[in-house]
């Protein structure tokens, strides 16, 4: 019997939210020409002994395409892949092969202009060689955490933008992250999307502390922000 385990506007905001991993976040290389594409980045150190090793990982993306009218849910996951290791390097680009050949065997038809997908693409590549990674560490479920204490649609999605969210390179392979600091949950995610990292959120309210602090990280990085209510 199937059971509904989030309401059904959680998961318009969840998926609209995952689109922006592929437009504008973490994995620009899981991105289809024509098909809005929702996904999620991974990039966990496995164990050894006890411990986390550097040496080690397990990187992932999942993917669903169409991402407005759902045909296919892509899991990719590398095991110990050697070199770089970020799921939005390693396992978005098989996500896309699989998904494209996929799509085409079962006649799925483009919902986006070809044109400006194609423009996107070949930004997508660019910054790709220009910045490879996702972040290290191991991704939550951030969006789900966000919608769940109460970030709106209008919070996630239609804010202003602000200078200090904007994506800037600091060198390759880097960005700078955000002063997340004051910040509604909403807020703070759409600065961390074009920023190129993620926030795993907790609390509600405006963001009063944030690991790591501002400053120059890889791509992709991963930033736990603490929300606090007025008064609270």
């Amino acid at each position: 019997m199937d059971r509904r385990v989030m309401s059904e506007r959680a998961a318009r905001t969840l998926l609209a939210m995952m689109q922006g991993v592929t437009e504008d976040g973490t994995a620009k290389a899981a991105a289809i020409p024509g098909y809005p594409v929702a996904g999620k980045t991974g990039t966990a150190q496995k164990v050894t002994g006890g411990r986390y090793d550097p040496s080690r990982y397990l990187s992932s993306f999942v993917g669903i395409v169409p991402a407005d009218a759902p045909r296919l849910v892509i899991a990719v996951m590398i095991d110990e892949p050697q070199g770089i290791h970020y799921g939005g390097v390693v396992a978005a680009p098989a996500f896309k092969a699989i998904a494209e050949t996929a799509l085409r065997y079962l006649g799925v038809a483009p919902t986006q202009p070809l044109v400006a997908k194609n423009r996107a693409a070949r930004h997508s590549e660019r910054r790709t060689a220009e910045a490879e990674g996702d972040g290290p560490g191991i991704d939550e479920p951030a969006a789900i955490l966000a919608t769940e204490a109460g970030a709106t649609d209008e919070g996630v999605l239609g804010e202003p933008d602000e200078a200090r969210g904007e994506s800037v390179q600091a060198a390759e392979g880097f960005v700078l992250l955000p002063d997340f600091t004051g910040m509604g949950m909403g807020q703070a995610i759409r600065a961390a999307h074009r920023a190129g990292v993620e926030v795993l959120p907790s609390g509600s309210g405006l963001a009063v502390t944030q690991t790591p602090k501002p400053g120059t990280v890889p791509t992709g990085t991963v930033c736990r922000v603490s929300f606090q209510r007025a008064g609270g």
